[in-house]
């Protein structure tokens, strides 16, 4: 998450994309840890699939995305994964350029 707030913050091109990937990859080891018998493989990927979903909003792409990247082939537990993420997200954005004309107006007095 720090690495979130330095690269988002700092302007930096890369953006938030790869972070929330290596926050979902952390968090699915920390949870395979926990839970015997889970494929820490799989926990990974799906935890990844899920934070990236819900934050960018974005669950086919995401789910194309880390299946490509992480050569993992079967694209069920992903997509799965990241549509859980998607609508389990809060309707407001996270990302402020997701917001439409007008919206931001709304959102700033709720």
């Amino acid at each position: 998450m720090a690495a979130i707030s330095m690269t988002v913050t700092g302007g930096w091109r890369g953006g938030f994309i790869i972070p929330l990937f290596f926050t979902g990859a952390c968090v699915g080891k920390a949870v395979a840890a926990l839970i015997p018998g889970l494929n820490p493989t799989l926990a990974m990927i799906c935890t990844m699939a899920a934070i990236n979903a819900a934050v960018t909003r974005t669950p086919i792409s995401t789910t194309l995305l880390l299946s490509k990247l992480t050569n993992f082939t079967p694209l069920t537990p992903i997509l799965f994964a990241s549509l859980i993420g998607f609508f389990l997200a809060p309707k407001a954005p996270f990302i402020a350029s997701q917001l439409k004309s007008g919206q931001e107006a709304v959102i700033s007095h709720e």
